[in-house]
């Protein structure tokens, strides 16, 4: 019997596990030359913050959105107390204060930062830089959720699938 080789299955199987552990090189390549903040003042602000604190809302239209939202909330719940009714938990929520995507789109965007700060961690071998750089991670967690609008609840079933920045599959239900 002759040898034939691989056959289109195979060879189509392993380029893209060649692919795979290129990308995954690259990460971990891109995550080596990460810059860190060492470089800042411990009273450095981010260029987005507000004087007082926290982010400002810049966009006009959103600011009137939630605003106009505000005030029909107001007077929802004078009208529930000038008919008698104290239970204001029976308000609800203005449906213009809800941003178009959903709770299941978002936390995979929150979390995009972890193979970049992580992998990292994997290549080192100093425990103090690798718990530095968990730490990192989990602050930076918090960078991309300042949003102003509420994400809608997800729909029971309701499911998101995502290749992260490592080609890992993201499966959100």
């Amino acid at each position: 019997m002759f040898d034939q080789g691989p056959t289109e299955a195979e060879l189509e199987e392993l380029r893209q596990e060649q692919e795979k552990k290129a990308k995954a090189a690259l990460l971990v390549a891109k995550s080596k030359e990460f810059k860190t903040y060492d470089h800042l003042k411990d009273d450095h602000r981010c260029k987005k913050a507000s004087y007082y604190g926290g982010f400002q809302l810049l966009d006009t239209e959103i600011q009137n959105r939630l605003r106009s939202a505000g005030k029909e909330l107001i007077m929802a719940a004078g009208k529930k107390i000038l008919s008698g009714s104290f239970n204001l938990t029976k308000i609800s929520f203005p449906i213009k204060c809800m941003c178009p995507t959903s709770m299941l789109e978002l936390m995979p965007t929150l979390q995009s930062t972890c193979p970049i700060y992580l992998n990292y961690a994997a290549s080192i071998s100093d425990p103090i830089e690798r718990m530095k750089l968990v730490m990192t991670q989990s602050i930076a967690f918090f960078w991309s959720e300042k949003i102003f609008e509420k994400p809608l609840n997800p729909i029971l079933g309701e499911t998101f699938e995502a290749y992260g920045q490592d080609g890992c599959k993201i499966y959100v239900e």
